[in-house]
């Protein structure tokens, strides 16, 4: 069902830094790193979007069922699996001993069929991203089986739902460590960049240092030069002494 929601939350952290006011010229891999969290934030955004779509979609998917999208998707949210953590009803269908009915049986393999929409979206919008696009791909594995499972009536409507607050758990983990290390590659990239322009700096002090003393070796030669010759004589009887400073 829906991941977004939980998910969006950590990918939107990773952008604080890069929202904040700096008072110098982004480098090139600070630039990198903002415009590709935020392709991942509107990625999601879109992606939850499709979800969300869903459950206004008043289509149906063919001749041989009496079931909207619409009724299908609410269906499946009110009776069969919750749609988000915040929904009301999540802990009473967790709670749930009953197996899957005709109807839910319907209503969910009719949701199934229109979710494949949001799936290839999933996979076109995060192509660029192949760790973030691995979490919705081993989650979507992962939640195959238990629809299955729960089509065939080997788990309970309950265990169905135990069972998806688990493997959401599990993708957000997945998630989590996705998102620190794109984090982690851009901040090494940023260190890299900075310890390179301040040894640059350091060298461009020195070299200016070094220009300044020769400026000033060059400058006291020149007064050395350009000092005026003083000669003195003196006259004592039939001999003159004359000193030249």
């Amino acid at each position: 069902m829906k991941i977004i929601g939980i998910f969006f939350v950590l990918v939107a952290s990773l952008g604080l830094l890069a929202c904040a006011q700096r008072q110098y010229q982004p480098s090139a891999t600070e630039i990198k790193r903002d415009t590709t969290m935020a392709g991942i934030r509107n990625s999601l955004d879109r992606i939850g979007q499709c979800a969300d779509g869903l459950r206004m979609d008043t289509s149906r998917l063919g001749d041989n069922t009496d079931l909207t999208i619409l009724s299908a998707t609410k269906l499946v949210d009110s009776q069969v699996l919750y749609y988000t953590d915040a929904s009301t009803n999540k802990v009473e269908l967790m709670s749930s001993a009953a197996k899957i009915a005709p109807i839910q049986r319907q209503a969910l393999l009719t949701y199934l069929a229109a979710n494949q929409k949001c799936r290839q979206l999933s996979r076109s919008e995060l192509s660029q991203y192949p760790s973030f696009l691995l979490v919705y791909e081993n989650y979507y594995g992962d939640t195959d089986i238990l629809y299955a499972k729960l089509i065939s009536k080997e788990i309970t409507i309950g265990e169905a739902n135990r069972q998806k607050s688990a493997l959401l758990a599990k993708a957000k983990t997945e998630f989590t460590l996705a998102s620190e290390k794109i984090n982690n590659q851009f901040n090494a990239a940023i260190n890299q960049e900075v310890q390179t322009a301040q040894a640059q700096d350091a060298q461009r002090r020195a070299i200016a240092a070094q220009y300044l003393m020769n400026q000033q070796n060059i400058n006291a030669q020149q007064q050395m030069n350009n000092k005026p010759i003083n000669t003195t004589c003196n006259r004592w009887g039939n001999q003159v002494n004359c000193t030249t400073q």
